[in-house]
Protein backbone atom coordinates (compact mmCIF):
# COMPACT_ATOMS: atom_id res chain seq x y z
CA UNK A 1 0.00 0.00 0.00
CA UNK A 2 1.21 3.44 -0.74
CA UNK A 3 1.25 6.38 1.16
CA UNK A 4 0.70 9.81 -0.87
CA UNK A 5 0.65 12.94 0.42
CA UNK A 6 0.76 16.16 -1.89
CA UNK A 7 2.30 19.54 -1.44
CA UNK A 8 2.26 22.58 -2.99
CA UNK A 9 5.29 25.09 -3.67
CA UNK A 10 2.60 27.59 -5.58
CA UNK A 11 -0.98 27.01 -7.08
CA UNK A 12 0.25 25.85 -10.08
CA UNK A 13 3.17 23.63 -8.91
CA UNK A 14 1.99 20.19 -6.52
CA UNK A 15 4.73 18.11 -5.21
CA UNK A 16 3.69 14.01 -4.68
CA UNK A 17 5.78 12.35 -2.39
CA UNK A 18 5.56 8.60 -2.16
CA UNK A 19 7.53 6.35 0.36
CA UNK A 20 7.71 3.39 -0.75
CA UNK A 21 10.29 0.73 -1.38
CA UNK A 22 12.44 2.07 -4.44
CA UNK A 23 12.95 5.86 -5.40
CA UNK A 24 12.89 8.50 -8.52
CA UNK A 25 12.64 11.53 -8.95
CA UNK A 26 10.80 12.52 -12.03
CA UNK A 27 10.12 16.52 -13.52
CA UNK A 28 7.78 16.69 -16.37
CA UNK A 29 6.17 20.41 -17.23
CA UNK A 30 2.85 20.64 -18.10
CA UNK A 31 1.01 23.63 -19.86
CA UNK A 32 3.07 26.93 -18.59
CA UNK A 33 5.05 27.02 -15.42
CA UNK A 34 3.41 23.77 -14.25
CA UNK A 35 5.83 21.33 -12.13
CA UNK A 36 4.77 18.11 -11.14
CA UNK A 37 7.83 16.24 -8.56
CA UNK A 38 7.40 12.83 -8.04
CA UNK A 39 9.24 11.74 -5.55
CA UNK A 40 9.76 8.26 -3.68
CA UNK A 41 11.52 7.65 -0.19
CA UNK A 42 13.48 5.26 0.47
CA UNK A 43 17.19 4.05 1.52
CA UNK A 44 19.18 5.02 -1.23
CA UNK A 45 17.88 8.88 -0.39
CA UNK A 46 18.52 8.36 3.17
CA UNK A 47 22.46 7.60 2.44
CA UNK A 48 22.73 10.33 -0.11
CA UNK A 49 21.46 12.87 3.10
CA UNK A 50 23.45 11.31 5.24
CA UNK A 51 26.74 11.81 3.08
CA UNK A 52 25.11 15.09 1.99
CA UNK A 53 25.21 16.43 5.38
CA UNK A 54 28.41 15.82 6.55
CA UNK A 55 31.14 15.75 3.60
CA UNK A 56 28.98 18.42 1.54
CA UNK A 57 27.85 21.96 1.66
CA UNK A 58 25.12 24.33 -0.23
CA UNK A 59 26.54 27.03 -2.11
CA UNK A 60 24.61 29.93 -2.93
CA UNK A 61 25.37 33.01 -5.07
CA UNK A 62 24.10 35.81 -7.64
CA UNK A 63 25.53 35.58 -11.17
CA UNK A 64 26.50 38.97 -12.17
CA UNK A 65 25.52 38.92 -15.63
CA UNK A 66 21.86 37.66 -14.97
CA UNK A 67 21.73 38.54 -11.01
CA UNK A 68 19.74 35.30 -10.71
CA UNK A 69 20.40 33.28 -7.45
CA UNK A 70 21.98 30.05 -7.80
CA UNK A 71 22.04 26.60 -5.49
CA UNK A 72 25.33 24.56 -6.28
CA UNK A 73 25.12 21.45 -3.88
CA UNK A 74 29.22 21.02 -3.95
CA UNK A 75 30.83 17.34 -2.21
CA UNK A 76 35.21 17.33 -1.72
CA UNK A 77 36.79 14.40 -0.94
CA UNK A 78 40.19 12.60 -0.58
CA UNK A 79 40.95 9.90 -2.56
CA UNK A 80 40.57 7.23 -0.08
CA UNK A 81 36.90 8.31 -0.19
CA UNK A 82 36.14 7.87 -3.92
CA UNK A 83 33.85 4.57 -3.93
CA UNK A 84 31.13 7.13 -1.67
CA UNK A 85 31.67 9.72 -4.28
CA UNK A 86 31.34 7.54 -6.80
CA UNK A 87 28.23 6.10 -5.00
CA UNK A 88 26.71 9.62 -4.28
CA UNK A 89 27.31 10.44 -7.82
CA UNK A 90 24.91 7.80 -9.37
CA UNK A 91 22.62 8.52 -6.73
CA UNK A 92 22.38 12.12 -7.50
CA UNK A 93 21.37 10.48 -11.46
CA UNK A 94 19.04 8.02 -10.35
CA UNK A 95 17.20 9.84 -7.15
CA UNK A 96 17.58 13.35 -8.57
CA UNK A 97 18.14 12.94 -12.30
CA UNK A 98 21.20 15.06 -12.31
CA UNK A 99 24.40 14.12 -13.90
CA UNK A 100 27.96 15.96 -13.31
CA UNK A 101 31.11 14.97 -13.51
CA UNK A 102 33.84 14.30 -11.16
CA UNK A 103 36.62 16.86 -11.02
CA UNK A 104 40.51 15.97 -10.06
CA UNK A 105 42.16 18.61 -8.40
CA UNK A 106 45.99 19.30 -7.66
CA UNK A 107 47.75 21.84 -6.21
CA UNK A 108 51.53 20.99 -4.53
CA UNK A 109 50.99 17.59 -2.35
CA UNK A 110 47.41 18.31 -1.80
CA UNK A 111 45.03 16.76 -3.89
CA UNK A 112 40.92 16.16 -4.01
CA UNK A 113 38.05 15.48 -6.23
CA UNK A 114 34.82 17.62 -6.78
CA UNK A 115 31.44 16.85 -7.52
CA UNK A 116 28.94 19.65 -7.92
CA UNK A 117 25.07 19.81 -8.73
CA UNK A 118 22.52 22.61 -8.86
CA UNK A 119 19.81 21.93 -6.84
CA UNK A 120 17.75 25.51 -6.89
CA UNK A 121 14.38 23.83 -9.29
CA UNK A 122 14.32 21.20 -6.44
CA UNK A 123 15.30 22.94 -3.46
CA UNK A 124 11.80 23.01 -1.97
CA UNK A 125 11.48 19.55 -2.01
CA UNK A 126 14.21 19.00 0.13
CA UNK A 127 12.83 21.58 2.57
CA UNK A 128 9.72 19.73 2.32
CA UNK A 129 11.12 16.67 3.50
CA UNK A 130 13.15 18.04 6.16
CA UNK A 131 16.23 17.71 4.70
CA UNK A 132 18.66 20.56 6.08
CA UNK A 133 22.15 20.70 4.67
CA UNK A 134 23.15 23.02 7.70
CA UNK A 135 25.73 21.54 10.53
CA UNK A 136 25.76 19.11 12.36
CA UNK A 137 24.05 16.05 10.84
CA UNK A 138 20.14 15.90 11.06
CA UNK A 139 18.45 13.21 10.10
CA UNK A 140 14.98 13.83 8.76
CA UNK A 141 12.03 12.72 10.60
CA UNK A 142 10.72 10.54 7.66
CA UNK A 143 14.24 8.04 8.13
CA UNK A 144 13.22 7.30 11.84
CA UNK A 145 10.61 5.21 11.11
CA UNK A 146 11.81 3.03 9.53
CA UNK A 147 15.41 1.07 10.30
CA UNK A 148 16.40 0.61 6.89
CA UNK A 149 16.13 4.24 5.82
CA UNK A 150 17.90 5.45 9.50
CA UNK A 151 20.93 2.62 8.93
CA UNK A 152 21.45 3.67 5.29
CA UNK A 153 21.21 7.40 6.95
CA UNK A 154 23.45 6.14 9.69
CA UNK A 155 25.65 4.70 6.88
CA UNK A 156 25.84 7.68 4.99
CA UNK A 157 27.37 9.77 8.20
CA UNK A 158 29.79 7.19 8.95
CA UNK A 159 31.27 7.03 5.21
CA UNK A 160 31.16 10.94 5.56
CA UNK A 161 32.69 12.26 8.88
CA UNK A 162 32.87 8.99 10.58
CA UNK A 163 35.44 6.60 12.08
CA UNK A 164 36.17 3.11 13.36
CA UNK A 165 38.70 2.51 16.07
CA UNK A 166 39.54 -0.14 18.56
CA UNK A 167 39.76 0.64 21.80
CA UNK A 168 41.33 -2.00 25.09
CA UNK A 169 42.77 -4.76 23.36
CA UNK A 170 43.02 -7.23 25.92
CA UNK A 171 38.55 -6.53 26.00
CA UNK A 172 38.56 -5.51 22.49
CA UNK A 173 35.86 -2.58 21.84
CA UNK A 174 34.89 -1.13 19.02
CA UNK A 175 33.49 2.61 18.56
CA UNK A 176 32.23 4.50 15.60
CA UNK A 177 33.19 8.09 16.18
CA UNK A 178 31.13 11.30 13.98
CA UNK A 179 32.45 14.39 14.09
CA UNK A 180 31.12 17.40 13.81
CA UNK A 181 31.40 21.36 14.25
CA UNK A 182 28.69 21.94 16.17
CA UNK A 183 27.48 19.28 18.66
CA UNK A 184 24.85 16.50 16.64
CA UNK A 185 22.11 16.51 19.77
CA UNK A 186 19.12 15.13 17.32
CA UNK A 187 21.77 13.01 15.55
CA UNK A 188 22.62 11.42 19.04
CA UNK A 189 18.64 11.32 20.83
CA UNK A 190 18.40 9.04 17.07
CA UNK A 191 20.63 6.53 18.03
CA UNK A 192 19.67 6.22 21.36
CA UNK A 193 16.71 5.66 20.32
CA UNK A 194 16.84 3.05 17.60
CA UNK A 195 20.22 1.75 18.37
CA UNK A 196 19.42 0.96 22.33
CA UNK A 197 22.63 1.83 23.25
CA UNK A 198 24.86 4.80 24.89
CA UNK A 199 26.30 7.82 23.23
CA UNK A 200 28.58 10.24 24.04
CA UNK A 201 29.09 13.75 22.43
CA UNK A 202 32.97 15.17 23.29
CA UNK A 203 34.33 18.70 22.37
CA UNK A 204 37.67 18.55 21.41
CA UNK A 205 38.79 22.40 20.94
CA UNK A 206 36.68 23.56 17.83
CA UNK A 207 34.97 20.35 16.79
CA UNK A 208 32.77 18.06 18.63
CA UNK A 209 32.79 14.02 18.51
CA UNK A 210 29.75 11.67 18.66
CA UNK A 211 30.89 8.57 20.47
CA UNK A 212 28.93 5.10 20.39
CA UNK A 213 30.26 1.31 20.86
CA UNK A 214 29.37 -1.45 18.78
CA UNK A 215 27.59 -3.74 21.92
CA UNK A 216 24.76 -7.06 21.53
CA UNK A 217 22.59 -4.18 22.19
CA UNK A 218 22.96 -2.89 18.22
CA UNK A 219 24.55 -5.59 16.69
CA UNK A 220 21.55 -6.74 14.72
CA UNK A 221 20.97 -3.22 13.76
CA UNK A 222 24.62 -2.54 12.50
CA UNK A 223 24.75 -5.81 10.75
CA UNK A 224 21.68 -5.29 8.99
CA UNK A 225 21.01 -2.46 8.55
CA UNK A 226 24.23 -0.15 8.49
CA UNK A 227 26.57 -2.50 7.01
CA UNK A 228 25.29 -3.71 3.73
CA UNK A 229 25.23 0.22 3.46
CA UNK A 230 28.55 1.87 3.69
CA UNK A 231 30.67 2.22 0.70
CA UNK A 232 34.14 2.64 1.84
CA UNK A 233 36.04 -0.53 2.39
CA UNK A 234 38.67 0.42 5.07
CA UNK A 235 35.20 1.60 7.52
CA UNK A 236 33.36 -1.62 6.59
CA UNK A 237 35.83 -4.40 6.99
CA UNK A 238 37.21 -2.75 10.59
CA UNK A 239 33.32 -2.74 11.46
CA UNK A 240 32.61 -6.86 9.84
CA UNK A 241 35.88 -8.16 11.26
CA UNK A 242 35.17 -6.49 14.60
CA UNK A 243 31.28 -8.45 14.34
CA UNK A 244 32.90 -11.82 12.83
CA UNK A 245 35.17 -11.92 16.14
CA UNK A 246 32.72 -11.25 18.77
CA UNK A 247 29.77 -12.99 17.40
CA UNK A 248 31.46 -15.77 15.36
CA UNK A 249 28.14 -17.65 13.24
Amino acid sequence: MVHKTTYFLSKSAPILILPISFFFLFVKTIKMNTIIIYMIINKDLAYWVGVAQTDGYLKVYTERETSKTRFIFRLTVGRKSLPMLYKFQNLSDTLLNRKAKICYYKSNDYEHYEFHIGIGKILEVFRKLEISFSKPPTPPAWSLGEPQFFGAYLAGVIDGDGNVKYRRPQYLQCVIRISSKKPPLELEEAIENLLQCSVCIIKDRNAYSLEFCISHKNYDFIKNYVLPQLSLAYKKDKILYFLQMKWPQ
